[in-house]
């Protein structure tokens, strides 16, 4: 894998390309059958990590957090806590088996995996799954940026653009280990304050465009 392009601090360039993209990963999710449009947390993301977690797990998530609260515009915050009953997001690192005795979800053979949970569009509660054995430093990396971005609202895979977090295809899982640009400019429109939840292709279209416009 060799990136074709090397993410930069602060929000990504606005273009035409990004619209595209936004449309593409930012409307419904991966698995179930949501509608096709816009979801988003709009209060704080508090975070339990439960299973095999080590001390190299915990700063992949803290700096995966840290990432994504740098992209965020709206006054949400994205924190680890130690106390599950107070989590909204439950984080396991471990065996399948062991997940989907905690919960009923069909991992297949999937080393990571989420699912969430919206009401009116809002996004208010998730859990996520990422082995904790059997991967590489890498593979691991990816995972964990993967699916706690994925939480989010960006709720899509792609086969377009291989250094892209969201990128995957039959044959190629991916494996970005970081944000392209790309990446950090769809996140970012999800959670600035223009944006809203619930609106469709069309709709969030001509959002994305008066945006642009706006600069």
């Amino acid at each position: 894998w060799s990136k074709e392009e090397m993410p930069s601090e602060g929000a990504a360039p606005f273009d035409e390309t990004v619209i595209a993209y936004f449309k593409t990963i930012a409307l419904g999710f991966e698995n179930g059958n949501g509608t096709e449009v816009t979801r988003r947390w709009q209060s704080d993301v508090r975070i339990y990590l439960a299973g095999s977690v080590d001390a190299g797990i915990r700063q992949k998530v803290a700096q995966t957090l840290q990432g994504l609260n740098e992209l965020i515009e709206i006054n949400i915050n994205l924190s680890i806590v130690e106390d599950s009953t107070a989590s909204n997001v439950y984080a396991y690192f471990g065996t399948a088996n062991a997940y989907e005795q905690l919960f009923n979800d069909d991992l297949g053979n999937n080393a990571g995996y989420f699912t969430v949970f919206w009401s009116g569009d809002v996004i208010n509660k998730a859990r996520i799954f990422v082995a904790a054995n059997g991967l590489t430093d890498a593979q691991e990396t990816s995972l964990i940026l993967e699916e706690f971005t994925q939480i989010m609202g960006l709720g899509k895979d792609a086969p377009i653009y291989s250094n892209s977090i969201f990128y995957e295809t039959p044959s190629d899982p991916g494996f970005a280990t970081e944000y392209s640009e790309r990446d950090r400019a769809i996140i970012n429109l999800l959670y600035r304050p223009e944006m809203s939840v619930g609106l469709d292709a069309f709709t969030v279209d001509n959002r994305l465009r008066i945006m642009l416009d706006e600069g």
